[in-house]
Formats: structure tokens, sequence, C-alpha cells
């Protein structure tokens, strides 16, 4: 049975990756432990369904069938999308914010999510601490764009926005 979705959480990859390729290293690689190394974290996967580079270019981490672990206990009923880059300290370029306004009207559209604050949600909204420290993700400047965002993503919807796109399968 397929799982029930009901939200999209947005990351982004903090100063730990400029591109899929580095997010993939840093999730996946385990620590070395002969030299004690922190190298990653050691996941068996990428914690994002897809990873948006700042060119635009947008990779499947997971398949949408699998649960992400891009936010801990929140993940079973989401799908979860990684833009590169330190969102607290630069703004995501518009080739990424276009990427990401299309693989989120694209998700509402398949499984027919409200553009909502509810729905369309920064990691920080639903996790708002990390272990001993507050969370920051996706950046404090996506998550100040996450209400236009979410207009953008309204009106498209409604067939009033931004040209959308079948989801992606692949990068490009």
């Amino acid at each position: 049975m397929p799982r029930k979705i009901t939200r999209i959480i947005v990351h982004h990859s903090e100063g730990k990756a400029d591109t899929y390729e580095r997010v993939k290293k840093w999730q996946t690689t385990k620590d070395d432990p002969e030299t004690k190394v922190k190298e990653g974290m050691g996941w068996s996967h990428v914690a994002y369904h897809y990873v948006i580079e700042q060119s635009g270019k947008i990779f499947v981490g997971v398949s949408e069938e699998t649960v992400a672990n891009g936010t801990k206990s929140s993940s079973s009923d989401a799908l979860e999308v990684c833009l590169c880059g330190d969102f607290n300290s630069q703004t995501p370029t518009p080739d990424a914010l276009a990427r990401l306004h299309l693989v989120l009207t694209n998700w509402c559209k398949t499984y027919k999510l409200s553009a909502s604050k509810t729905t369309i949600v920064g990691h920080a909204e639903i996790q708002p601490k990390k272990g001993d420290h507050d969370n920051t993700c996706p950046g404090k400047n996506l998550l100040s764009l996450l209400p236009v965002i979410r207009t953008e993503v309204h009106a498209s919807l409604c067939g009033n926005g931004k040209a959308s796109g079948k989801t992606p399968t692949g990068a490009y």
C-alpha cells in the first residue's frame, strides 16, 4: 500500500555540501573507526527525496515510496527536498528556487495537497531543536521565503502561476 503523504519538508544542506555528490558523501559515508575521523552520518541512503543544486539541477535521493530520514520522527508521512547551500548566510539562486517551485507544485498535485503552512514546511518548523541546539534548517533566508513560495505554488495549483512539468525522475 502506498504511503499517505500529508506534508512536504524543505531543508538546506547547511555548510556541509554544495552539490548532490557532497550531500550523498556527507550522509552515507561512515566515520573511519581506525583514524577516528568523522567522515559523515553513515546513513544507508540520502535523507531526501530530491536534492536541488544552486544551478537548478535536480537529483533523486530516494524514491518517493521510501521514507527519507531528513527529519527525525517526522518523515513517515512526508516527502523531503533539500536545496544545496547554507541559507543562514546566503540566499538560494533564482534557478534553485524555480526548481523548488516545480517540485513542490508537482508533489502537491500528485498527492492532492494544499500549499499551506502546515503542508509545505521548513524542517525547523516541525523540529525546532536538534539535540541540544536550535534547528535553523532550511536557513533563515529560505525559511523567510516559504510564505511567498507557498503562495506561488497555490497560484500554480489554481492555474494562475508558473508552468510546471513532470516530477523529476533523475538528474537533469
